[in-house]
This record gives C-alpha cells, structure tokens and sequence, in this order.
C-alpha cells in the first residue's frame, strides 16, 4: 500500500461511529428500495461492501449477498455483525478490487465485471443512473 491510499483495516473498528457515514448508508438504501423492485429470488453482489452497512439494510429484501471488499478489517467488522445477529444469506470475501473497471454505456446499459462469477443480479448499472455517475 503506498502512503496515499487510506488504511481502511484500521479505519474499521470505528468506521460505524460516524453519523454521516451511517446516514449515507441508509439513503443508498432507501434509494435503492424506492427505485429497484427487490426480490426474496435475487441473489445480490455488494462490492466495496465496507462493514457492511448497505449490505445489512438490503439483506432482508433479497435471497443472499455476496459482500466483497479489499480490506480485511472492515470485512472482519461486518463477519462480527453477521455472526451477532445470526444472518445466513450474507457471505463474505477478500478481494483486492482495484483492478476492476465498471464500464457503463448509456445506450446498451452493458457492464463489464465479472457478475457472471458471483451469480448475482446486475443492479449496479440502475444504480448508476440514479446517482449520475454515468
């Protein structure tokens, strides 16, 4: 890691305690549950999950999440809120995921990732749409 990347594995003990990040979280979530018809048959990638607060707010609605993040620590935190509360649609990976590209046409709504790995629904280019980032 080069002096310019933040260490996110010591940011995660106390990545939960600020509001702003919280509320965020639950605008995303409601954004998302106001413009996507989730289903209880999705099965759902959150990529660059953190300690899972976004991942946590749409558990309920779907089949299960396959929460990924590059960093062990904020996956340790979320690994301890799923163990607590007996959560068993979410699993966990460590991947580094700076070498992937989302690519986003506005005509086609084609993306490149590898959803096909993680067999989960491609929500991410609505979600695109919705917050602009096109």
């Amino acid at each position: 890691m080069n002096s310019q990347n933040r260490d996110f594995d010591k940011e995660a003990a106390t990545w939960d305690e600020n509001p702003g990040r919280v509320k965020m979280a639950n605008n995303v979530a409601n954004t998302i549950l106001d413009a996507i018809s989730l289903k209880n048959t999705m099965k759902v990638l959150d990529f660059g999950c953190g300690t899972g607060l976004l991942t946590l707010r749409l558990q309920p609605f779907v089949a299960s999440i396959t929460a990924v993040d590059s960093s062990a620590g904020m996956l340790e935190v979320l690994n301890r809120k799923i163990e607590s509360q007996n959560i068993t649609n979410i699993t966990t990976e460590h991947l580094d995921i700076a070498p992937f590209y989302l690519v986003s046409n506005q005509r086609s709504k084609k993306q490149v990732i590898n959803l096909k790995r993680y067999q989960c629904n491609p929500i991410i280019i609505p979600l695109i749409a919705l917050t602009g980032l096109q």
